[in-house]
């Protein structure tokens, strides 16, 4: 997220009309799957290009239907049923904490844990009718785990880092990718003397077959700054695409927390599967984050970093920067910088109006992202946007407000000009929304919010979907919907609510 208002929190606070006790619970409507019908005749699956057509982590893309997670559970899109639910079998359960069998956990929920962590980064992976997350144990023990279909029977596949063995972490499991039976990765080598080092530490792009007891393979080692993770969070600046027979690895950052040496870093990996050389396309270090790519092509940020970049098959690679002041003086109006690893060459393709650009997925044709413009002393405009590989853009959808959110923002306004302020900034920005994935069927889309706001992403309780704990408002997923993919590039697309969060 480019910016968190704190105006944008009073209105949360302005929104809510009771204090919430105790916590709510996810829940689905029975839906009759009888009368299945194959809603996609000619969809062809290629899980190897379904790999790529994510926002990475949250969600795997199958042969029929979607894996995503909300909050901590893990839920199951069944596109032919239009069926939604969690993936566990306890009739009696609520689904909201470590009793279920849906459960999936960053960090340990208990004592009775035997992991510290059974789906690192919430990254799902699914392969040849399979589920795969990255387990860590409490001493850093890093496997990979393997699930049916249904979330059942997980089998330990092998170990792809270790502390102890040889002082490697898995430091990004979102920018991972499954290709052609082998899982592409990060770790870092920390040898626990980052500091002597201006913390610098050794990354290694690593690939392991999905095989039992398999060993991994080192395919290229740089330096790389460790406190970009700080600034950057969960991302780590890192990302992994695969295409034609290439794997690119993406790690670069900007901001760094301990030192300010070698402030901004860019690194661009190729590995050819057919050769198995790895060569270093982009190697960038300077103070400098203003353009780094050419004249005009400017200002790198968190949006700009690995898990927001697509590569195509023409050797082009597609990125987000920052290239003028937006309307609140700031320089924060995003553009689509294209840059040919061929040719050096880079252009700008597409600015935002007075906008923030994030979740960018390509298709093989055209590049989907959302968008967020934004307004004085009105709600901004969300989309989501598709456009060509020059910039031309395709489709555009815009995500409408409900009504009482709305009355709710007007009276905001109107308690700001009351108090002598004639600008109203705060609106529902580009964070709380997450685009899960963009494939030949469906847009899926989820609403990650402190107060419902958009149609057919809301919760069922406008005054009750938030809880608040002590004086901070907890962000929660209210609602995740579908649009049809071929109607949104007709320009007739609309929202189909398959998730809404019941407290």
């Amino acid at each position: 997220m480019k910016r968190i208002s704190c105006l944008y929190k009073i209105i949360a606070a302005i929104l809510i009309t009771c204090t919430i006790t105790g916590c709510g619970s996810y829940s689905n409507d029975e839906l009759d799957i009888t009368t299945a019908v194959n809603l996609f005749p000619d969809y062809e699956y290629n899980q190897e290009r379904a790999q790529l057509l994510s926002s990475r982590a949250r969600i795997a893309i199958s042969e029929k239907g979607y894996y995503y997670a909300i909050g901590d559970i893990l839920y199951y899109y069944d596109i032919d049923n239009s069926l939604n639910t969690p993936l566990c079998s306890r009739i009696d359960c609520a689904h909201n904490d470590s009793n279920c069998d849906a459960y999936i956990y960053t960090t340990s929920p208990g004592v009775d844990a035997k992991y510290g962590c059974n789906c690192m980064d919430k990254k799902l992976f699914y392969y040849n009718d399979s589920l795969y997350l990255i387990e860590r144990t409490d001493d850093n023990v890093f496997y990979l785990c393997k699930y049916d279909s249904r979330f059942n029977n997980r089998e330990i596949v092998t170990k792809i880092a270790s502390v102890s063995d040889d002082s490697t972490l898995v430091i990004n499991a979102d920018a991972g990718v499954i290709h052609d039976g082998y899982l592409y990765y990060y770790v870092y080598v920390n040898d626990g003397n980052s500091s002597d080092k201006d913390y610098m530490l050794q990354n290694q792009c690593r690939r392991i077959k999905l095989a039992k007891n398999a060993a991994p393979e080192i395919l290229y080692e740089f330096d790389y700054a460790s406190d970009y993770a700080f600034t950057l969070g969960d991302s780590n600046g890192l990302g992994i695409s695969v295409c034609n027979d290439k794997v690119y690895f993406v790690a670069c950052g900007s901001g760094r927390t301990y030192t300010v040496n070698d402030m901004t870093q860019y690194n661009v990996i190729s590995y050819d599967i057919a050769t198995g050389k790895s060569e270093k396309l982009i190697n960038y270090k300077s103070d400098s984050n203003s353009d780094i790519f050419g004249a005009g092509t400017g200002r790198l940020d968190i949006f700009s970093w690995g898990n927001n970049i697509v590569i195509d098959n023409m050797s082009n690679m597609y990125i987000v920067t920052s290239s003028k002041k937006d309307i609140y003086d700031n320089n924060m109006s995003d553009n689509i910088i294209k840059y040919n690893f061929e040719t050096k060459e880079a252009e700008s393709i597409y600015l935002s109006e007075e906008g923030n650009i994030q979740s960018v997925i390509y298709d093989g044709n055209y590049l989907y992202f959302f968008e967020v413009v934004e307004r004085i002393n009105e709600p901004s405009s969300s989309y989501y946007t598709a456009i060509d590989r020059n910039g031309n853009v395709i489709a555009r959808y815009e995500l409408e407000y409900i009504d009482e959110y709305l009355r709710n923002y007007k009276m905001y306004v109107e308690k700001l000009r009351e108090k002598g302020s004639e600008i109203a900034t705060a609106t529902a920005i580009d964070s709380n929304v997450y685009v899960y994935c963009s494939d030949d069927r469906y847009i899926l889309i989820g609403c990650n919010a402190y107060a419902d706001v958009f149609k057919n992403l809301s919760s069922s309780d406008y005054n009750k979907n938030n809880t608040v704990r002590g004086n901070f408002v907890e962000q929660r997923i209210v609602g995740v919907g579908i649009i049809d993919k071929a109607d949104f590039l007709s320009g007739n697309g609309e929202i189909k609510q398959i998730f809404q969060y019941k407290p």
